[in-house]
């Protein structure tokens, strides 16, 4: 009986091990990509934030035909037909250096590109983004929304 108590206890004690090597590989690579990312990005935490803006987005698509949303509320596509497509511009511009980060959410994501992203936009310096939407053929017919959120940080020097 003793000896079954000696392979348990080394099994154990070898369990724990690698258990333990486990979580410290997860943490240090958890605090590779936390580095790399703000490395890479050169932000940091959201102290570096200038400004956020959020921007409504929505298209309607239909069957046939089609037909302009020229309101400036919001990033409107009007009607586009299924197998369509549509292009809308918006001007974006600030008063120091900054990167430039675009998300696109909602339903209209799937449908809804940008042109640059992640880019640094100097200041003072007007900035034309360019937003492609493209319909596929097995789209159902309807309304969709989303959001897009752009994110202006700081750029050190």
């Amino acid at each position: 009986m003793r000896k079954k108590i000696k392979k348990y206890s080394k099994n154990s004690n070898l369990t724990r091990v690698i258990l333990i090597t486990i979580i410290i590989i997860c943490i240090g690579i958890l605090l590779g990509v936390t580095t790399y990312c703000i490395y890479k990005l050169n932000i940091s935490p959201k102290s570096n934030i200038i400004l956020i803006q959020n921007v409504n987005t929505s298209v309607n698509i239909v069957q046939y035909g089609g037909g302009l949303n020229g309101d400036k509320d919001a990033l409107k596509f009007g009607k586009v037909p299924i197998e369509g497509s549509a292009t809308r511009y918006l001007n974006i511009n600030t008063t120091e250096d900054a990167l430039v980060q675009i998300e696109i959410g909602g339903k209209i994501a799937q449908f809804l590109s940008v042109d640059k992203n992640n880019f640094i936009l100097p200041k003072n310096t007007p900035e034309v983004i360019t937003f492609q939407l493209d319909v596929p053929a097995d789209t159902t017919i309807g309304n969709y929304t989303g959001n897009i959120k752009i994110t202006f940080f700081k750029q050190e020097k």
